[in-house]
């Protein structure tokens, strides 16, 4: 019996022991919105120091000592948790594309382990409708810490791309004393990779392309239309590149209209790619006799896809492409199309380029390249490789035709001086345009008057041998009206001179030498 007892009271000494040793859950802080715990305390009486500064001073609205001490423990040990907490202060600050992709990353970094009320309340702002974003892919040196804009975002390697809003973001990496600091600038929906490296400190910036889609005839059929942009955006998606969205889309032709009817024109298409910071515009014109079913072909029905890819850097086409799909239904149409956008896609990345650099004396001058009006000088524009006829006018000054021979990755450098142009209009008459004006008036006036005058002295007979010996003399003190029709009539024919002068004078001065057209890569498949 007595060693029965003394096992027993071992056993209860060593379960008080256990239960001892286990750490105390600490009491919920006060916070944002509803009363979150603070998480097992770690062992580090600086980290939770920080920690539990950073919770009360969230409690009470103070953002910023909330940041630098949330700041300061991420720095100390950059622990999933604070991405949470970093991402409350992001919510708190109204800078809901920050607080997204916090609280997302926090949710990745944790898994199944996140405390079950932090992760309710990171989903509630996931699932809640939030603005279009755009990501960036960060790559470099792994332990080293990533600030955007001035605040932590996170410890590289990130597991999934950074999420922010469109515009200019400044971002910072940093390990030890060794920092590397670069810009980006997104457009909306699109997509970008940084890659740092510590040493030397460099920073390369490649940003996604966006290809800007408008199709012919306009508008297509619903579920067709529906099915060529999901095509379309997949294969541009295989190709790292990202289709311009139709809401962005809309909003430019929203401010501008008048793009709306000459969408089938180089000039405007190039016009809405720039306005939404796309590098491609692609236009299809689709042929499609019926919309044919998934189930199988239709007789009688074909696709017929024609695509011009114009580079928007450059101002051209790059690459023309046509396919046919004879007796097809629409999923083989519609891989027809994916593989012929991304063959034109290819082509266009890999195509070679280079710099022309114009400069003119006088400036201000209109710079045509292969035929195309792409600026004016000074002109510095991208061109691919090879030959090109450039036409530079202005006017009161010749044109001057030159040729830039373009290498890749180098910048031709081109200078001219225009000539004045003696036979430009109003250089020999510079009164041309005021006199032919001013001779008209008189002469329409001084011939009003001289009938007005004929018509009061018509009694006096000026013809036969009948005539008055006072025909054409003063008549009751007022002037004869013969002498003023006469002058009138040729200050009239004066008039209609100089006005046939200076129109062939204004035609002469705008015809414009002609130049080659550009000229793209076709692809036949």
């Amino acid at each position: 019996m007595p060693v029965r007892t003394a096992i027993l009271t071992l056993l209860l000494l060593c379960s008080s022991a256990a239960a001892w040793a286990q750490p105390r859950a600490a009491a919920p802080g006060p916070t944002t919105g509803t009363a979150l715990p603070i998480p097992t305390p770690v062992g580090d009486k600086r980290f939770q120091a920080w920690l539990n500064q950073g919770r009360e001073a969230l409690g009470r609205k103070d953002v910023p000592t909330a940041l630098k001490a949330f700041e300061d423990a991420f720095r100390y040990s950059p622990k999933p948790v604070l991405l949470y907490f970093l991402g409350k202060v992001a919510q708190e600050q109204q800078r809901s594309a920050a607080a997204f992709d916090l609280y997302r990353r926090y949710l990745e970094a944790t898994l199944d382990e996140a405390d079950p009320e932090l992760r309710a309340d990171a989903l509630q702002l996931l699932q809640a409708p939030h603005e279009v974003g755009c990501e960036v892919t960060v790559q470099g040196d792994g332990g080293a810490l990533l600030s955007v804009d001035g605040r932590l975002a996170g410890l590289l390697p990130l597991a999934t791309p950074l999420r922010v809003t469109a515009g200019s973001h400044q971002l910072l990496l940093e390990k030890g004393r060794r920092r590397v600091e670069t810009q980006v600038t997104l457009a909306p929906r699109r997509q970008a990779e940084v890659r740092f490296t510590l040493v030397p400190p460099l920073a390369l910036v490649t940003l996604t392309p966006g290809v800007l889609l408008t199709t012919q005839p306009s508008p297509l059929e619903p579920s067709l239309a529906q099915a060529v942009r999901r095509t379309v955006s997949e294969a541009a998606g295989q190709q790292n590149a990202v289709l311009v969205s139709p809401e962005t889309q809309a909003d430019v032709l929203a401010s501008r209209p008048e793009l709306l009817g000459c969408l089938d024109q180089l000039r405007c298409q190039e016009q809405l790619a720039q306005q939404t910071a796309a590098q491609f515009a692609l236009r299809l014109s689709i042929g499609a006799p019926g919309l044919p079913s998934d189930k199988g072909p239709k007789k009688g029905t074909s696709f017929q896809f024609s695509g011009e890819l114009l580079d928007v850097d450059v101002g051209v086409v790059s690459v023309k492409a046509t396919q046919t799909c004879g007796d097809c239904n629409l999923k083989r149409g519609m891989q027809m199309l994916a593989d012929m956008v991304q063959e034109m896609l290819r082509q266009a990345a890999s195509r070679p380029r280079g710099t022309i650099k114009l400069t003119s004396e006088p400036p201000g001058a209109r710079v045509e390249v292969d035929g195309r009006d792409l600026g004016e000088t000074p002109y510095l524009r991208d061109a691919f490789v090879g030959p090109h006829d450039v036409v530079v006018q202005k006017p009161g000054f010749v044109a001057q035709r030159l040729v830039a021979t373009v290498e890749d990755g180098q910048t031709a450098e081109l200078t001219t001086t225009l000539a004045a142009d003696k036979a430009a209009p109003g250089r020999k008459l510079p009164g041309v345009r005021i006199a032919k004006w001013v001779l008209l008036g008189v002469g329409a006036v001084t011939v009003i008057g001289g009938v007005t005058l004929l018509a009061l002295t018509g009694s006096q007979n000026c013809s036969g041998p009948a005539a008055s010996p006072v025909c054409g003399q003063p008549f009751d003190g007022r002037p004869s009206g013969i002498p003023l029709v006469t002058i009138g009539s040729l200050a009239l024919a004066t008039s209609a001179v100089l006005f046939v002068y200076d129109a062939r004078q204004s035609a002469a001065a705008t015809a414009t030498p002609t130049a080659s057209a550009a000229v793209g890569t076709v692809v036949h498949f």
